[in-house]
């Protein structure tokens, strides 16, 4: 058993989902307000709380070439 904190503050959004459904959040591949409208991601809390995160994720092209000539 692990002991609780007593410094941290409890969190403003939870997300129950799949892996693939995340990877899609992370990714930007779905936008959130599609994610959110389906049953395989669950939000509870604050949803403007991950809408706020969801702002400061990176986007970029997941194929991108790591050495070039």
């Amino acid at each position: 058993a692990t002991a609780a904190r007593r410094d941290t503050m409890p969190a403003a959004v939870a997300i129950r989902t799949t892996h693939s459904m995340l990877g899609k959040f992370v990714t930007g591949a779905v936008p959130l307000d599609e994610l959110v409208a389906t049953e395989s991601f669950d939000v509870s809390g604050d949803v403007e709380a991950l809408r706020a995160l969801d702002a400061v994720l990176d986007r970029f092209d997941l194929w991108f070439d790591i050495v070039t000539p």
